[in-house]
C-alpha cells in the first residue's frame, strides 16, 4: 500500500520529529513514509541543512545535538582499511571468543573484520552457524562448520544480506549466541554506521539467548548513525584492553560482563 504524499512542510515536520526521536533518518525511510522520490527527500535534507535544522550526511541526516561527549563517526572506513586496524586485538577477541562456542549450538556471527577472523578460528567445530555476511559465510562454506545464509538483498562495503525478507527468515531460528560487531560502543550502548544492517542486528538480538559484543579498543567512546541496543541485555563485552573507567563503570551497572582477551 502505497504511502500517502506529503507536501513539503509535512515533510519537513515528518524528518524532524524523526531526528527528535532517534537521533538520525535516512532518505529512502523518509521517501517511503512520505511517498516521494528520493531525489526529493535530498532536497527537503539540503534546505534544512542549511537552515541548521540537521546535519546531513550520505544516505540521511543527523539531529545537530547527536553528538555527545563520545566521539562521533558517520561514514564507514573502507572494507580493506578495516582488515589491517587491530589484527593482533581481532584475532586475540577471537580466540577468547571460542570459549563461549560449544559443541551442536547454533551460533550468529555479524559483520566486520573481527567476524571474519573469528569465522576462520571455527573452521573445525561442531557448531552451526547463521551469518548475513557473505565473506564471513564464504569463509566457512568448505569447512566442517554448517552454515547457514537467510535471502534479501545484497548490499554494502561489505557484502551482506539485509531488508525484510532477510530478516523474516532469521524469526524464523533459534539461536544460542549472537556475536555482535559494532562501530562503537559508549554509555549510551552499541552504535553501527548503516541502519539497514542495525535492523538485522536487532532481529538477531531478538531471537538469541546470549549476546556478546566482539569490540576491537579502537570502538570505545564512539558512537555512530545507527543505535542498534543500549548495554543492558548484553552478556559479555569481549575486548582486547581497558575501556576506561567511565565505560566500565556502565558496563558493571548493567551487568556485561568484560573480558580483555591477551594474545598469544
Amino acid at each position: 500500500m502505497l504511502e500517502k504524499r506529503l507536501h513539503a512542510k509535512q515533510r519537513e515536520d515528518l524528518i524532524l520529529d524523526i531526528l527528535k526521536t532517534t537521533g538520525f533518518v535516512t532518505v529512502s525511510e523518509i521517501a517511503k513514509r512520505s511517498g516521494v522520490t528520493e531525489m526529493t527527500v535530498r532536497r527537503d535534507l539540503d534546505q534544512l541543512a542549511t537552515r541548521d535544522r540537521l546535519i546531513r550526511i550520505h544516505g540521511g541526516a543527523l539531529h545537530p545535538d547527536n553528538r555527545d561527549s563520545s566521539e562521533f563517526a558517520a561514514i564507514e572506513p573502507a572494507v580493506n582499511e578495516r582488515a589491517n586496524i587491530n589484527l593482533a586485538g581481532k584475532r586475540a577477541i577471537a580466540q577468547r571468543a571460542l570459549q563461549h562456542v560449544a559443541a551442536g549450538e547454533m551460533i550468529a556471527l555479524d559483520l566486520g573484520s573481527t567476524m571474519q577472523t573469528f569465522a576462520q578460528l571455527l573452521g573445525d567445530l561442531d557448531v552451526r552457524v547463521i551469518t548475513c555476511s557473505l565473506p564471513v559465510a564464504s569463509r566457512l562454506a568448505h569447512s566442517r562448520t554448517e552454515v547457514y545464509l537467510p535471502g534479501g538483498r545484497i548490499a554494502g562495503l561489505e557484502p551482506s544480506v539485509s531488508g525484510p525478507i532477510a530478516i523474516e527468515h532469521l524469526n524464523e531460528y533459534w539461536i544460542d549466541t549472537f556475536f555482535l560487531g559494532c562501530s562503537g560502543v559508549s554509555a549510551e550502548g552499541f552504535f553501527d554506521y548503516s541502519p539497514e544492517d542495525t535492523q538485522i542486528k536487532k532481529a538477531l538480538i531478538r531471537r538469541s539467548k546470549r549476546k556478546i559484543a566482539l569490540v576491537d579498543a579502537s570502538k570505545f567512546g564512539r558512537a555512530s548513525v545507527a543505535h542498534i541496543a543500549p548495554l543492558s541485555g548484553f552478556d559479555a563485552i569481549i575486548t582486547d584492553a581497558n575501556p576506561g573507567k567511565d565505560l566500565e563503570a556502565h558496563l558493571k551497572a548493567n551487568n556485561v560482563a568484560l573480558e580483555i582477551a591477551v594474545g598469544s
